[in-house]
């Protein structure tokens, strides 16, 4: 055989291999398009009480893919409303649900921002309801369920509101009525306390403490009574507020955490990690308030 006959050969050898790998791989690529969700860290967020903020991304190995930008020009989202009752149901009930069983509620393009990040605002939730959702492309498993309880931001107050109603009070009161941060939760917010009156005689307040239940939204409306209604009683006794201690964990409940939301960030009950009484073990609702893993968990230290 010739010189070149045998370049030649191994040219057709070398160009069969690269057919040969450029197949599989396009087999393989078409493989992993059918069996992995092409997005990733789906969330579900209520805003004022009526809009469902969902946001999603790119799986990491489409995001590094060019070529199948195309697959996301048509993105399925599915909502399914669902009968979760809190406090008898827990948040593994949504564990269970299957995209099947749920309604596409929108079909096609989705915003996007840095060619991985989407974002999609379901603008007809209804108060009251609850509902999960999931996301796919038109070929491939869907991610999710992500789930969220619509609830009436009059009725449950966010940061932000309880925040501005406490300092509304301090600008209306001034002289009688001060607000200040107190400490700071888990996630690093304030903790506000508002202190009316300047006398020896004090009543303390403390609401939201656990986070599902009514805390800020009733406290503040009532002082603003008392000071609308009966300024006088200051003059005998002064009210020590704190509208919210479980900021953080009633911030979620704000946003949707349908389930009933007990412990603060840290896992801790704060109803019991008061220093009184803090050593002796409580066995209220079948738990055990000195393991970490029992929802009405004490904590590690009195007052941590």
């Amino acid at each position: 055989m010739s010189r070149a006959g045998f370049v030649g050969l191994i040219c057709v050898v070398l160009v069969s291999i690269y057919a040969k790998f450029t197949l599989s791989q396009t087999v393989a690529s078409e493989l992993y398009v059918k069996q992995h969700k092409a997005v990733m860290k789906l969330r579900a967020r209520v805003v004022d009480g009526k809009e469902v903020h969902l946001t999603f991304c790119k799986n990491a190995w489409f995001a590094r893919k060019s070529n199948y930008d195309d697959l996301f020009k048509n993105i399925l989202i599915y909502r399914r409303k669902v009968d979760f009752t809190c406090l008898k149901d827990t948040k593994e009930y949504f564990d269970g649900l299957v995209c099947s069983e749920a309604d596409i509620l929108y079909e096609g393009p989705v915003d996007c921002r840095q060619n991985k990040n989407f974002k999609y605002i379901d603008k007809s939730a209804v108060v009251g309801e609850i509902y999960a959702y999931w996301v796919s492309l038109s070929d491939g498993p869907a991610t999710g369920p992500v789930a969220v309880k619509i609830r009436d931001s009059r009725i449950f107050w966010s940061m932000d509101k309880t925040a501005q109603a406490a300092y509304d009070l301090e600008k209306a009161y001034p002289g009688l009525v001060k607000v200040k941060p107190i400490g700071k939760t888990v996630m690093g917010r304030d903790i506000l306390g508002l202190e009316i009156g300047k006398q020896n005689k004090k009543i303390a307040l403390i609401s939201g403490i656990h986070a599902s239940e009514a805390g800020p939204e009733i406290i503040i409306p009532v002082l603003k009574s008392l000071l609308e209604n009966h300024k006088d009683i200051f003059n005998h006794a002064s009210i020590i507020a704190v509208p919210c201690m479980n900021m953080d964990q009633r911030q979620k409940v704000v946003e949707g955490a349908p389930w009933y939301l007990r412990t603060n960030m840290a896992f801790v009950d704060l109803n019991r990690n008061f220093p009184g009484d803090w050593e002796q073990v409580s066995y209220n609702y079948g738990c055990d308030s000195s393991c970490p893993d029992h929802v009405t968990y004490r904590g590690p230290t009195p007052g941590d």
